[in-house]
């Protein structure tokens, strides 16, 4: 995972990757739809995304393996009881 971040990182300073960043993102979004078979599946990737990049950027130790779950069961109460 560590890797597909840091392609998303260089992106804007080495254009020819954003072909390859638009590859993984669809996926990873393309895989979040499958398997909860919802509107939230962006939101979700992009959630599960911003996790990591937190950790690169200040691990947290033991906080950081709750927090994606955390998010994760908050952001499907919040589709779950949305007026949509």
């Amino acid at each position: 995972m560590t890797t597909e971040f840091e392609i998303y990182l260089q992106c804007p300073h080495r254009p020819k990757l954003t072909a390859t960043a638009h590859h993984v993102i669809a996926r990873s979004e393309q895989v979040a739809e499958a398997s909860l078979r919802a509107a939230g599946a962006r939101a979700l990737v992009a959630l599960i995304d911003g996790f990591a990049l937190h950790r690169l950027a200040w691990p947290r130790g033991k906080a950081d393996q709750r927090a994606p779950g955390n998010g994760i069961r908050a952001l499907i109460r919040s589709y779950l009881t949305s007026d949509q």
